[in-house]
Order: structure tokens, then C-alpha cells, then sequence
């Protein structure tokens, strides 16, 4: 009978002798008897060589996709922007559509409340002395507590 068993030998094709003991345990008090199960010379050979490799093929695979997400995490982690933009589609003027109706504006300062209630409906309240993003005063806060301590101080004399 004929098994096929795959090792790698680090030698070139060869006869070798081969002998397999197997060692039992028969129950008996004795312990374990070793008895040789095979003793004979065995030809090593190397496999034919396939294009169509399976786990070689597999292992390409994987390389490439770890290579391929080291290089996708390089690019989107060191490229500039400026190379990362797509190019634009262009649009002929022949092919922009003109609106199909009239277009009316609201002349209403917050155009996207017209839904809510009237109950619901806030106007923004300007707080005195603090100055948010859009409303910034000339004086500085280091210059409004500088003048409020002199007024104070000119006050409590």
C-alpha cells in the first residue's frame, strides 16, 4: 500500500531506511510493550511541481492584501490633500438646467423656523458682557475688568 505523507526533507531525493515502533499498553502489569510496525527502505521524492498550488497561491493572497492595506494606511496617513483630490467633472453650460419656476427668498432672519409654533419661536437674547464668536467688542476682557476696577475704586472714595 502506497501512503502518501507530506514532511520536508532538507535533502535531495533519496532512498532511507524507515522503521516505526509502536509502543502499547496490553493491561498487564508489565506496562507498555514496544513491537516494530514497519521496517523496510522508503523512497523520498520530491512532489510534482503544479502551477495550480492552492496553499501557495493562498499565501500570495494574503501578502498582497497586507501589503496593499499597509500602502492604502500609508497613503491616507502621509500623502498631502492636494494629491488625494479627484478630478472634477466638468459640466458643459449647455447642459445646466434654468429653474423651473420663479424663486422667492423670506426676508425672515431665520429662515428655517416658519414650522415651529409660535410658542417655540426664540429670538436670540444678546448677554451683556460676554461676547460669543460672531459678536466681539473692541475691548478685551483683561481691558473690561481693568476699566470696572477703576470705576470701583473711583467710586468707593
Amino acid at each position: 500500500t502506497i501512503l502518501p505523507y507530506n514532511f520536508y526533507s532538507e535533502h535531495k531525493p533519496k532512498e532511507v531506511n524507515l522503521k516505526v515502533w509502536v509502543d502499547y499498553d496490553s493491561g498487564t502489569p508489565s506496562g507498555l510493550h514496544r513491537v516494530i510496525a514497519y521496517d523496510s527502505i522508503v523512497t523520498i521524492v520530491e512532489p510534482p511541481a503544479s502551477f495550480f498550488d492552492l496553499p501557495l497561491l493562498f499565501t500570495y493572497l494574503v501578502l498582497a492584501g497586507m501589503i496593499g492595506g499597509a500602502g492604502y494606511f500609508a497613503w491616507e496617513t502621509y500623502a498631502p490633500k492636494s494629491l488625494k483630490k479627484k478630478a472634477r467633472k466638468h459640466v458643459k453650460k449647455d447642459e445646466i438646467s434654468a429653474p423651473v419656476g420663479p424663486v422667492t427668498t423670506t426676508a425672515s432672519a431665520k429662515a428655517g423656523d416658519e414650522w415651529l409654533p409660535a410658542s417655540m419661536r426664540k429670538k436670540a437674547k444678546k448677554v451683556e458682557g460676554v461676547a460669543s464668536s460672531g459678536d466681539e467688542s473692541p475691548a478685551s476682557g483683561t481691558e473690561k475688568r481693568r476699566a470696572r476696577k477703576a470705576a470701583t475704586a473711583a467710586g468707593s472714595k
